[in-house]
């Protein structure tokens, strides 16, 4: 693989993208966390918040804080599961909604730029490969590999100059 071009479009489309994002949510008056907890959910409605953490690679403590802030300005709506009492189920506001499918417009924009010199098959073989990476990050299990990472960096020795 080659690395370059990888890390290169990784911190471009990241950047990229999160600039757009930024711009699009400060007249709002939320931060970055905030604006994409409200865009997970309203696009995975009903959910709780642990699933919240999960999709954003958070801990469900800050899930929970951003939550009772957004709770607490119009954005969501938090209840009890009646099957297990300790759950809360996340739904989006109107507010939210309108929200959310003012981002997709902008993110569909932003994706017709980007890929606007792509043929449909190039498309189609992107997207492919994109699901496939997708797939494999659902399956690692960040913590275990945090804590390797953390190992491995214990026992380098200092770089002197």
């Amino acid at each position: 693989m080659d690395n370059q071009a990888w890390h290169q479009f990784e911190v471009g489309f990241t950047r990229g993208k999160r600039q757009l994002i930024r711009q699009f949510i400060k007249p709002y008056g939320v931060n970055y966390f905030e604006g994409l907890l409200i865009f997970a959910v309203a696009s995975y409605p009903k959910t709780s918040q642990k699933t919240l953490a999960q999709h954003l690679l958070t801990d469900e403590s800050s899930v929970a804080r951003s939550l009772r802030n957004l709770e607490g300005n119009g954005w969501i709506q938090r209840q009890e599961d009646p099957t297990n009492h300790r759950k809360k189920i996340v739904q989006p506001t109107a507010k939210a909604q309108k929200f959310h499918e003012q981002l997709l417009q902008i993110l569909a924009q932003w994706d017709q730029i980007l890929f606007a010199h792509f043929t449909k098959q190039e498309l189609a073989i992107f997207n492919q490969l994109v699901q496939r990476v997708s797939d494999e990050i659902q399956q690692i299990d960040f913590t275990k590999v945090l804590q390797e990472v953390g190992r491995q960096a214990a026992h380098k020795p200092e770089v002197s100059e």
